[in-house]
C-alpha cells in the first residue's frame, strides 16, 4: 500500500505543479535537470515524496507564480514517480515517457487554455497534493508507533489489543468536518 500511495502522490503532484511552469519555456530545462536529480539522488521513500509534496505544495499556496520552484518540485516528483513506476515493474523508457508526459501536457496545456486550471482549482489541488504528501510521510511512522505500542501492551496470556478503529473514524470525522468548513465559507 506504501507504494500505490507513493505513486499516487507523485502522479497527482507532478501535473499540479507543472502547471503553475505556464509559458515559461526555458524552465523546461530547470525541470528536466530536477527530474534527473531526482531520478539519481533521491530515493523514493515516505519522506523524499511526502516531503516534496508538501513543501512544494506549501510553497504553491504561499507564492502562486513561484515559477522556478515549480519547475524544481516537477522535475524532483517526476523523477521519483519514474523511479517509483520503474521498481513496480514498468520498463524503464515507458515509466519516463509518463513521468515526463503527464506534466509536460498540464504545462501546455495551462499555457494554451487559461481556463484549464483556473487559480482556484490550482489552489484546491495543491491542498489534495500537500494532504497526500502529508499522509504518505506519516503513515509509516504512525503505524510503528502502533506496533510499538501494541509490542509494550501486552495482556495477560500472551495476547495484544491495539484498536485503530476509533481513531481512524474520529480523524476521517475532523477531515471531513473541517473540509465541509472551508467550503461554506468560501462560498459566503
Amino acid at each position: 500500500m506504501e507504494a500505490a500511495l507513493l505513486t499516487l502522490t507523485c502522479a497527482l503532484a507532478a501535473p499540479v505543479f507543472a502547471v503553475d511552469i505556464g509559458k515559461r519555456g526555458p524552465l523546461a530545462v530547470v525541470g528536466v535537470a530536477a527530474a534527473v536529480a531526482g531520478w539519481l539522488v533521491l530515493r523514493p521513500s515516505p519522506g523524499s515524496v511526502g516531503g516534496l509534496a508538501v513543501v512544494f505544495a506549501v510553497w504553491g499556496l504561499l507564492r502562486p507564480r513561484a515559477a522556478v520552484a515549480a519547475a524544481v518540485g516537477t522535475g524532483l516528483v517526476s523523477g521519483l514517480w519514474a523511479r517509483l513506476l520503474w521498481g513496480q515493474g514498468l520498463p524503464l523508457v515507458v515509466a519516463a515517457i509518463l513521468a515526463a508526459g503527464a506534466p509536460c501536457a498540464a504545462a501546455l496545456l495551462a499555457a494554451r487554455r487559461p481556463r484549464f486550471a483556473p487559480a482556484r482549482l490550482r489552489e484546491e489541488a495543491r491542498l489534495l497534493v500537500a494532504a497526500l504528501g502529508f499522509l504518505g510521510w506519516a503513515t509509516p511512522l504512525v503505524t510503528a508507533g502502533w506496533r510499538t505500542a501494541g509490542a509494550l501492551n501486552l495482556e495477560p496470556g500472551g495476547g495484544t489489543r491495539v484498536t485503530m478503529a476509533a481513531w481512524v473514524v474520529a480523524l476521517s470525522a475532523i477531515a471531513a468536518l473541517l473540509g465541509g468548513w472551508r467550503a461554506l465559507r468560501r462560498r459566503g
